[in-house]
């Protein structure tokens, strides 16, 4: 997000730029990446079922990692934080290795 400069102030869209107002300020941005679904023209419930799958595999994959933490380290968020780092490197296409090593190091910072 950017704020727009000079005279000229506009709204609506030219290319891959929109244009807006927002808190009393005008901004502009870029178009975002359409979802991996209307990239494929797949129907909603068969993405969201995909989807669901690999977050599923995500949070299975954490559940042995979490538990075997000791125990002041385990607080309130840390299972969804390694969830999402697991998530993230599935929906990409990253093997289960890779999102272990992505959550241990996360773990180490």
């Amino acid at each position: 997000m950017a704020k727009q400069s000079g005279d000229l102030r506009f709204t609506g869209r030219i290319g891959d730029l929109i244009f807006y107002e927002a808190f009393g300020k005008m901004l502009v941005r870029k178009v975002g990446k359409s979802g991996s679904c209307k990239e494929k023209k797949e129907d909603k419930k068969t993405c969201k079922k995909k989807t669901n799958e690999v977050f599923e595999k995500a949070s299975l994959l954490v559940k042995p990692i979490y538990a075997g933490m000791p125990k002041d380290i385990k607080k309130h968020g840390v299972f969804g934080r390694m969830t999402g780092i697991a998530n993230s490197v599935l929906q990409n296409r990253g093997s289960e290795e890779d999102a272990k090593r992505k959550i241990l190091n996360s773990l180490g910072n």
